[in-house]
């Protein structure tokens, strides 16, 4: 009878632990967001530019920059995000904190970010879980 080793399932308890590490950091990135959302007031804001650059590995990704009013005062800065229907002069919404307007995120800053953890998290424990089964059922044919 061939021998089975442990390998399917160390691959699987590594895997697993993968998923479960990315599932808690997009758990904890989507309270914190949550949380400031809750905290935040909103205005309008506006994309004055989008510039592109390539990255290191040859990736070309996008600078937006957004100015938004509070108080009267001219605030400005990046978000964290870019999606290619954005275009100089939209307008979208901003979360800002009241008590330091430049610390702002705009209407779907980590949505993202937080679908791509949930889905890589749940292809890694689809992933481990085929392991752990076929561990489980290669070592039952080892034992018969």
């Amino acid at each position: 009878m061939k021998k089975v080793g442990s390998f399917p399932l160390i691959f699987g308890i590594i895997f697993f632990a993968i998923g479960l590490i990315l599932a808690i950091v997009g758990v904890a990135v989507h309270i914190n967001d949550v949380n400031f959302k809750e905290s935040a007031l909103t205005t309008t804001g506006t994309i004055v530019d989008i510039s592109s650059y390539t990255d290191s590995d040859g990736d070309t990704d996008y600078n937006v920059v957004i100015e938004f009013r509070v108080n009267g005062k001219k605030y400005s800065g990046r978000l964290n995000y870019y999606y290619s229907s954005m275009y100089e002069g939209d307008s979208l919404t901003i979360y800002y904190d009241p008590d330091n307007p430049s610390d702002f995120i705009g209407e779907d800053s980590v949505t993202g970010i937080i679908v791509l953890i949930i889905f890589i998290k749940y292809v890694l424990i689809i992933y481990c879980c085929v392991c752990l089964y076929l561990s489980i059922i290669l070592n039952n044919e080892k034992l018969t």
